[in-house]
Parts: C-alpha cells; structure tokens; sequence
C-alpha cells in the first residue's frame, strides 16, 4: 500500500511498481491491520464503512429477535451486537466528520425508538408520505436523549469524546 495525501498529483501512484529480489509486490487500496482497515489517505473511511454495514447488519439481525427479549436482555444485545463494533479502534476511525458519524447514530436512534416506543414506529409505517414527513418531523422532537438515558448509552459522538479523554489523560500520566 503507498499512503499519500488525497488530491497529491505529484507522482502518479497508479504505475508505482514495487519489487523485491525480482517478485513485484502487488499493491492493495485497502488494508487490515489490527482490526483496523487502512485505506492510502488514511482517511480511514474503509472503516467507517465498515462500522457502518456491520451496524446494520447487526441492527437488523437485533430487529429479528426483539419480540423474544425483555428490556434488559436488549440492552445487553445491544451493548453486545452494536457498541463492541462501534467502540473498537473508536479514537482512531472516528475522525470522520460528524455528518458521518451520525449516520450511524441515526440508525442506532431508529432501532431505540423502534424497540422502546414501538407505537410511534408502528405509526411512522402506516402513514402515507406526506403525513410521514409531517411525522418524521415530530419524531426529531422526541427526547431520544431520555432513552438513551435510561439505557445507560451514549451517543457515537460522546463514546469517541470519552475515549478521546481518557487515552490523553493516560498519555499525561505517562513518566517523561
């Protein structure tokens, strides 16, 4: 893999052969290092596409089985099945900006209002588009802050932003 900037123009990455004791090395775009998908920006959106299909993968699979679990059962489901996907490697894949991140937190929310006020989903599927637009609008007012809450879950951004702190105050606490 040779890692350059996204719009260097300077060599032409394309026709870079690479050979070692006359065995050319081919050359991959993206990489799996540690869990880790690698991509040549490192921009690591490989990654974030990754986190993005295995979430929902995941949610759907969450979505098949939630009329067999209780409450506390889903939620260690989810923590299981969603979080563990999400948490990995978080400081390092997460500097996508926050419009990506939130795709996926806008697929986790969906999941939560599905699950915990199953009414108001049953609802949003039987309108038409119209009204569901009205809905959606309606929806977006819905405190999922108060089920995240009491859930004991916090958002993409915010997971990133704890682990965030505590690699820093590790680091800090390192001997110099």
């Amino acid at each position: 893999m040779i890692f350059h900037k996204v719009h260097d123009k300077s060599i032409d990455h394309k026709d870079l052969e690479l050979k070692v004791c006359n065995k050319i090395i081919k050359r991959v775009y993206s990489f799996k290092y540690l869990g880790i998908r690698l991509d040549p920006n490192l921009n690591f959106m490989s990654q974030y596409d990754y986190v993005l299909s295995k979430t929902a993968s995941k949610l759907s699979y969450l979505y098949g089985i939630k009329r067999y679990l209780s409450a506390n059962i889903m939620k260690v489901m989810f923590n299981a099945y969603i979080h563990s996907i999400a948490d990995y490697c978080i400081e390092v894949w997460a500097i996508q900006s926050d419009n990506y991140l939130q795709k996926i937190q806008d697929k986790i929310d969906r999941f939560l209002i599905n699950y915990f006020l199953p009414v108001i989903s049953k609802k949003l599927n039987k309108r038409n588009c119209k009204q569901k637009l009205k809905f959606r609008s309606k929806l977006s007012n819905l405190d999922i802050n108060q089920i995240r809450q009491d859930c004991n879950f916090y958002t993409i951004h915010e997971r990133r932003d704890i682990v965030c702190l505590f690699v820093c105050l590790l680091i800090s606490k390192l001997p110099t």
